[in-house]
């Protein structure tokens, strides 16, 4: 196959399965869990398309086109991540609301030291543009991994099954995460770029294709754990007493409010 057709068949391949994804999410309903990650695939959609035109019509404005995708779509999915974490210990009020300051510092401290980084890099915009962009790119890879890597460790604590849709998630980022941080940890020159490039784009296509059928499975619901997790009360009200009077919404049941109620209860009946 023709190279230029190869190239032709990724940059639609993906956006065709997202078309498909987006549309599984109106009808199951999952853009209600979702929204960032629904707004994820709905960016993508329309960028490829941009990006195309781009490409064949006006190659030199496709370079700032592209790496203001790149920067927009870093961007959209650190808010991805911090939607499926929020949605894994959604069970701990206080640790979900910690864990959304500390999200949000963290973002803002990222953007700041890329911004750094570049205005202290040698050369022209263009390429002061290109290093903070791949410094941004590479960190929101590393929390992707991360997430998965959290995710997998404390999945049975938190009562989530790994055929669950936050779970297929978090497989597909780490996944083409950990795939596109290997490939440019690798020293390559310009005769490997078109291969490196390939291998990101057959990656994040994988991606989207476990993302699709994540969404088309049946979705069960979280498992709720019999077992009492000390670990997890723990450094949720811990998390509640750090925050002070601030008290999250929405507040769910956790071990220990359970536990609480429950002998408030047997009290108030005894009387």
């Amino acid at each position: 196959m023709p190279a230029h057709l190869l190239q032709d068949l990724l940059w639609f391949a993906g956006p065709a399965v997202q078309v498909g994804l987006i549309s599984v999410m109106l009808k199951r309903d999952l853009r209600s869990n979702f929204p960032f990650f629904f707004s994820y695939n709905v960016f993508q959609v329309i960028s490829m398309v941009l990006l195309f035109v781009f490409f064949r019509s006006a190659p030199n404005q496709y370079f700032f086109a592209y790496w203001t995708y790149v920067a927009v779509s870093t961007l959209i999915g650190l808010a991805v991540i911090h939607e499926v974490f929020n949605f894994a210990i959604r069970p701990y009020a206080g640790l979900r609301e910690l864990g959304s300051v500390i999200f949000r510092w963290a973002a803002l401290l990222l953007i700041l030291l890329c911004t750094i980084a570049a205005a202290s890099t040698d050369g022209n915009h263009a390429a002061r543009l290109t290093h903070a962009m791949i410094n941004l790119e590479r960190s929101a890879r590393l929390l992707q991994c991360g997430l998965l890597l959290f995710l997998g460790l404390c999945s049975t604590q938190l009562g989530l099954t790994w055929r669950s849709f936050a779970c297929g998630i978090a497989v597909g980022f780490g996944m083409f995460s950990a795939t596109d941080l290997v490939i440019t940890s690798i020293s390559a020159g310009p005769a490997m770029s078109a291969l490196t490039s390939a291998i990101s784009a057959g990656a994040y296509l994988v991606a989207e294709v476990l993302w699709f059928t994540y969404s088309v499975l049946p979705q069960q619901e979280r498992v709720s754990n019999e077992q009492y997790q000390p670990a997890f009360d723990r450094w949720n009200q811990a998390a509640m007493l750090l925050l002070g009077p601030r008290q999250p919404v929405n507040i769910e049941h956790t071990y220990l409010s359970d536990i609480e109620q429950t002998v408030e209860a047997v009290l108030a009946t005894s009387r």
